[in-house]
């Protein structure tokens, strides 16, 4: 086992996830976790790291470190998009952060110019943010509200937790500078969709914030509620759920317009964001609407659905590769699926009241 090795998997694990291609991407990641664990850097403390004139060794292990905290941050995402259980468990790993080493780990841009700053169109490997932090938190969302145990939780114990993590979302969303802090909603996502890798960077971020925010609060529906007529439960505790319910429906259609900007701005290179973030966001839209299918904003919302998938549709993808042609093609024909679904119990749910006032 050697840092190169741990290196070499990463990369074919980061080009397979950003392909599209989760299978092998989860197979590289196994691999990937294993072995930074054999090398001892998920337990490791840098000691005296000197930032001014770090020695051969202290800069082994800071960067074996920062390959941990990869290795971390990619597994608490799989864990949350696919349901399969970490492998990288919180209570066998060391989580403190040396002091002068790097607390977040980016994703580099495939630059094709020296001048950073005056490269256009350049995201061939997308700048994905790893927030530290925000693997942290995705790691209790896992465990609070998706674990078999979660499962298990009484609904007054799932409230307790969707709050909890709530909080600690929103207490990472202030700790960011103002000008890059992420919004439930905004006036123009245009704005967040640059044409250099900051800006995408501070994109994916708001992506990444919405998307936690769906699902932190989505857990609310399967809450159990044992009582005959849902009067019966405490008006506070239900004022909750309702809460919980439109935010999670909030941060879903402002995914789907930071979506469309992103589509408009950079067609083909919004390929990643759209397989990652589209299908959780459609499905919270459209549950709604199965639920409520009478709601006035059904309509809306469905309007919403059809316009990102005519865009997805009409993406450029010339450029992309067959397997993530084919990917599109499956969200996209997900998505619209789901507009079937919304569509009917919003035209049967008409036909009933139709029914019933005649």
């Amino acid at each position: 086992m050697s840092l190169d090795i741990l290196i070499t998997v990463l990369l074919l694990q980061t080009q397979y996830s950003l392909s599209g291609n989760w299978q092998d991407a989860a197979f590289y990641h196994s691999i990937a976790c294993r072995t930074v664990c054999a090398l001892g850097y998920h337990i490791s403390v840098l000691p005296d790291y000197d930032a001014t004139a770090p020695s051969l060794e202290q800069r082994r292990s800071c960067h074996g470190r920062m390959l941990f905290w990869l290795c971390y941050t990619s597994d608490k995402d799989l864990a949350l998009h696919t349901g399969v259980p970490p492998l990288l468990i919180d209570e066998f790993c060391d989580l403190s952060l040396p002091q002068d080493c790097p607390s977040t780990i980016d994703l580099p841009s495939l630059i094709t110019s020296s001048d950073h700053d005056e490269t256009d169109h350049v995201y061939a490997m997308p700048p994905l943010p790893r927030d530290i932090r925000l693997g942290q938190i995705k790691e209790r969302i896992c465990r609070l509200l998706y674990s078999p145990r979660a499962f298990k939780d009484f609904d007054s114990q799932i409230l307790l937790n969707i709050r909890h993590l709530d909080d600690q979302i929103e207490h990472w969303r202030l700790s960011l500078p103002s000008p890059q802090r992420p919004a439930l909603m905004s006036s123009s996502f245009s704005n967040l969709v640059g044409s250099r890798a900051k800006d995408m960077r501070y994109a994916y971020q708001h992506l990444e914030y919405l998307y936690l925010m769906v699902v932190v609060h989505m857990a609310v529906r399967r809450f159990r509620v044992t009582s005959t007529d849902i009067s019966d439960i405490a008006e506070d505790r239900h004022r909750l759920i309702h809460s919980s319910v439109d935010i999670s429906l909030e941060a879903s259609r402002s995914i789907f317009g930071c979506l469309k900007a992103m589509i408009n701005a950079l067609s083909e290179e919004a390929f990643w964001p759209v397989v990652r973030y589209a299908t959780p966001a459609a499905i919270t839209l459209v549950l709604n609407m199965l639920v409520h299918p009478l709601n006035e904003q059904g309509q809306h919302d469905l309007e919403l659905l059809i316009s990102v998938s005519n865009l997805i549709r009409c993406m450029t993808t010339s450029t992309l590769a067959p397997s993530e042609v084919a990917c599109i093609k499956d969200t996209n024909s997900f998505v619209m699926e789901l507009v079937f679904l919304g569509t009917c119990a919003m035209r049967k749910a008409g036909r009933e009241e139709e029914d019933h006032g005649t």
